[in-house]
């Protein structure tokens, strides 16, 4: 064999060109090599990394290594198998289905969480909001893969109307008419329903109602010191200061047994119930009870107010601290009186303690009564009640008492506080401080911020005031007037407190 200058290779002859040349191949049959003829005699097989031989293998990547077909393993995308909760792919050269927590197939129920576990689809109860599609439900929330809801209280609070639920609507209130009702106005009677609305014919004028008494189904007030009580049912304005002038802490003289079951008061000219009814009641109880008393042939008791009731006390004397000669079932326990306490529906009451006089409570708990009759006409009151005379002094014309009209700007202890009276210099000497009847006669019921006559006292304060009476029986404490609350208590001497004198 020669080389063939018409091939530039090796070869067998080649026939009809004078010489003859063969064709030589370099192919060994590896597709992962390359076969070249170098030109210099020989063939050379360098390896390459082409795709080779495919063994049917999703799961593998044929390609060419070191001049072998190689099957690796790969991580693509195998064939699904139907299951939404495995992840199809494949490893270790096997096609693998993993299972998966992706959202599956919802069951159609809203109180379910549809998602993929351990390789199924499940249902978990959820305690999400949900809607039962029930007007007359609320606050529908799934529990245990139900929906549950709470009925609705169709209530318009109004007695005219019945109240009922659609499922499909929701609350509906229908008119009731002819049904009997209250209006909430004490100065109408015969209240009826008339299509959805409550309505009543005037009371006769002069009936009760809290301010004062009914005229034209309107409750007109009573005079600025006075308040209403109910006499017969009759709306009666009694008095809420001491109009009978000023009283003792302990009066001596003034009582009289009249041997009726009742006991005459000479200096408010009250008549008092001698026996205090010993059953406690509620407020409104306790006004029925003194209207429909019958006593010594009269039927004109009524519930006495604060100031009136306020008389009996005897700061003198330890609990009880009542005149028992004249008064001997009235204990300790607190007793109601007429008088409401502005802002709620508080009552005012009277202790016969060591500890309070005056304070209050709500009308629905209970409490004692002692029921009156009669005072001091209307024109026993002073056309004006408090005069400013001079500047900073206020003389009260029911009481004759002058009072120092700003009280002292600092805080004394008690002893401190009849120090600072008594050498008070103020349009002249002899102040001292107030006894605590003297002070709480200063109280007015109707201002519920301060508790004092705003335009008299302009300043107040709104504070705990030192009275001269030490508390008996309670050692170290003193009585004082809350200006505010209203109340009347003791307090110990050598706390801080406010002081206006008095003279």
């Amino acid at each position: 064999m020669r080389n063939s200058p018409d091939s530039g290779g090796f070869g067998e002859p080649v026939t009809g060109s004078g010489c003859d040349y063969t064709a030589f191949s370099c192919d060994d049959n590896n597709p992962c090599t390359t076969d070249v003829c170098n030109g210099s005699g020989g063939c050379s097989h360098p390896n390459n990394m082409v795709a080779c031989l495919d063994d049917g293998n999703v799961c593998t990547t044929d390609a060419c290594s070191g001049g072998v077909c190689g099957h690796k393993s790969n991580s693509l995308a195998c064939p699904d198998d139907g299951n939404v909760c495995t992840t199809d792919k494949c490893a270790a050269t096997v096609c693998g289905h993993t299972a998966n927590t992706a959202a599956c197939e919802s069951d159609g129920n809203a109180c379910t969480i549809d998602v993929c576990a351990v390789g199924a689809c499940v249902h978990v109860a959820s305690t999400a909001a949900c809607t039962d599609g029930n007007m007359c439900t609320i606050n529908d929330v799934c529990a245990g893969g139900v929906c549950i809801a709470n009925l609705i209280t169709c209530n318009d609070n109004n007695a005219c109307t019945n109240d009922a639920c659609d499922p499909s609507t929701g609350c509906v209130f229908t008119p009731d008419g002819g049904f009997i009702c209250d209006d909430g106005n004490a100065c109408t009677q015969n209240d009826a329903c008339a299509g959805s609305v409550c309505a009543g014919t005037n009371s006769a004028t002069g009936s009760y109602c809290a301010a004062g008494s009914c005229d034209a189904g309107a409750c007109v007030a009573c005079p600025k010191g006075m308040v209403s009580t109910s006499v017969d049912g009759e709306g009666h304005c009694a008095f809420d200061y001491p109009i009978w002038g000023n009283r003792s802490t302990s009066p001596v003289g003034v009582y009289t047994a009249v041997g009726d079951g009742t006991v005459s008061d000479s200096q408010t000219a009250l008549v008092w119930q001698q026996t205090q009814s010993n059953t406690p009641v509620t407020w409104p109880a306790a006004q029925s009870y003194c209207d429909g008393l019958v006593l010594a042939n009269q039927t004109d008791w009524r519930l006495p107010t604060a100031a009136e009731l306020e008389t009996l006390v005897e700061y003198a004397l330890p609990a009880p601290n009542v005149d028992g000669a004249f008064f001997p079932t009235v204990d300790v326990d607190p007793t109601w009186t007429s008088v409401p306490r502005p802002g709620n529906a508080d009552h005012w009451i009277v202790e016969f303690t060591n500890s309070a006089s005056i304070a209050f409570s709500p009308p629905n708990l209970t409490a004692k009564v002692h029921c009156v009759r009669g005072g001091k006409p209307a024109s026993a009151a002073p056309a004006q009640r408090f005069v400013a005379s001079v500047p900073n002094v206020v003389v009260d014309s029911a009481t004759g008492l002058s009072w120092q009209q700003l009280a002292a700007s600092s805080t004394y202890t008690w002893a401190n506080a009849q120090s600072y009276c008594s050498s008070l210099s103020l349009n002249g000497t002899g102040w001292r401080l107030p006894n605590v009847r003297e002070l709480g006669s200063l109280l007015d019921r109707s201002n519920g911020s301060s508790w004092i006559d705003a335009t008299a006292f302009p300043a107040g304060p709104a504070q705990y005031i030192w009275s001269a009476t030490p508390v008996e029986g309670n050692a170290g404490q003193v009585w004082g007037v809350d200006f505010s609350e209203g109340a009347i208590y003791g307090y110990f001497a050598s706390h801080g407190q406010r002081v206006r004198c008095v003279r």
